[in-house]
């Protein structure tokens, strides 16, 4: 029905529930240190309720204002609904995704580079105009014809690892290894470098080729395609060198297609 990308929500047209919806809190009804709960999946249909308490408020534009709270978000926790001690509805758990290729299905930090859990973030319900279900609903098929939606990597990818970092030197004639590792880099720097190490399981003849994205999923920058032969159970690596200085400060999503088809993506922040 309608989405926000930098606000993180989407609304979906489902049909009528049979249980009763949830009551929505008034907002900024809650404050830091109100004890709240949060109604998780447990795996096997099962449900589980859990005590958590605010512990902040953060938010910049163009993103929402959204909450903090004590605890370290398991994979069940994505989507599910954080309540006042009256059952009311405040918000809906969420955060962004892992800045690599892994996927272990919890949440992360688009930029940190490790694999550690942080905290989740609740978008408040009152975030989200109330006009914003008055819309008529276009179909998931129609979204992504229209090529708004992502689109997922494939999920047996015949990459390894990637890395983005400032530059690249090939050792021994064989090994591409990155120079200066980095998932924030500076117009000033111009060029952002990307080492895809190589690990098929399939013989492979192709094209590849590296397109990096903005926030709203517009494809902004690519480059031009390559031949590539992949042999099973060789190592391989590949290096580009991409012009950033185009860009403007911001988020950006990059991903390494074969052909056609992602087989990598990561995330990368460009300063002024």
């Amino acid at each position: 029905v309608n989405w926000n990308r930098p606000q993180d929500w989407a609304i979906l047209k489902v049909n009528e529930p049979t249980g009763k919806p949830l009551e929505q809190a008034a907002p900024n009804s809650w404050k830091v240190g109100d004890e709240c709960y949060v109604v998780t999946s447990a795996g096997s249909n099962g449900r589980t309720i859990q005590t958590v308490n605010i512990t902040g408020m953060e938010g910049t534009v163009p993103s929402a204002k959204r909450l903090t709270i004590s605890a370290v978000s398991p994979e069940g926790w994505v989507g599910a609904p954080l309540l006042d001690r009256y059952g009311q509805l405040i918000g809906i758990l969420g955060g962004v995704p892992a800045w690599n290729n892994r996927r272990t299905g919890g949440w992360m930090t688009y930029l940190e580079g490790t694999d550690v859990a942080v905290n989740p973030t609740v978008l408040p319900a009152s975030e989200i105009p109330s006009a914003a279900i008055s819309q008529q609903p276009t179909s998931l098929a129609e979204l992504a014809a229209q090529g708004v939606l992502t689109t997922p990597l494939v999920i047996n990818p015949q990459v390894a690892s990637g890395v983005l970092s400032e530059d690249f030197r090939n050792s021994h004639g064989q090994v591409i290894v990155p120079v200066q590792p980095e998932t924030t880099l500076s117009r000033a720097q111009a060029h952002l470098a990307v080492v895809i190490t190589w690990g098929p399981a399939a013989k492979v003849r192709s094209v590849t080729q590296l397109r990096i994205y903005d926030s709203q999923n517009h494809a902004l920058l690519q480059t031009t395609q390559s031949k590539i032969k992949l042999e099973p159970r060789v190592t391989t690596y590949s290096a580009w060198k991409i012009p950033i200085g185009s860009l403007q400060p911001g988020i950006y999503r990059i991903d390494l297609l074969l052909g056609g088809q992602p087989q990598w993506r990561s995330f990368f922040r460009l300063t002024q």
